[in-house]
């Protein structure tokens, strides 16, 4: 997991960038605070993608990164796994990416890299990516889900 000093630097960048308004439904943020079977989250801070509060970011990498906070550790008894879909159409989905996840030492930040393996994300792409977490011992689930679209930028804007 990340410490707040490295967060804080991979976050202060500024950049000024007119999106275009997208937005989506779903959840960048479970619907349920914690899983049964699970301990208690301590700070109220839940299962979250960081990511815009529209939950449709936006990237101009192939192979980008993905954040959570993750609010239980690897002695929680929690499992995690990533899986990363490809929208070819409005109504189909392709799995590219699916990885169980360690969690940390601690509850906190974590980051999702996507392998070399994999063949690089489609300018104009539309993706989704999901965290689930399972609790040792039961069938539950937990997750998140948010929306990515890779995007190039122009000239201009590459130049700055």
């Amino acid at each position: 997991s990340l410490s707040s000093e490295s967060l804080e630097s991979l976050f202060n960048t500024n950049l000024e960038l007119k999106l275009p308004d997208k937005g989506s439904p779903d959840n960048r943020q479970p619907s349920s605070d914690r899983l049964p079977g699970c301990p208690e989250i301590s700070d109220n801070i839940y299962l979250t993608a960081l990511i815009p509060q529209s939950n449709y970011g936006f990237t101009t990498l192939d192979r980008p990164n993905f954040y959570f906070y993750v609010p239980y550790s690897k002695n929680d008894g929690v499992s995690a796994e990533f899986l990363l879909r490809y929208y070819p159409t409005s109504t189909d989905t392709i799995n590219i990416y699916q990885q169980k996840i360690e969690l940390g030492n601690t509850a906190g930040i974590i980051k999702v890299n996507l392998p070399e393996t994999i063949e690089p994300l489609i300018e104009n792409g539309i993706y989704d990516f999901s965290l689930i977490l399972t609790c040792q011992g039961t069938n539950e689930e937990i997750w998140v889900r948010s929306y990515l679209q890779i995007v190039t930028i122009n000239s201009e804007l590459q130049q700055q």
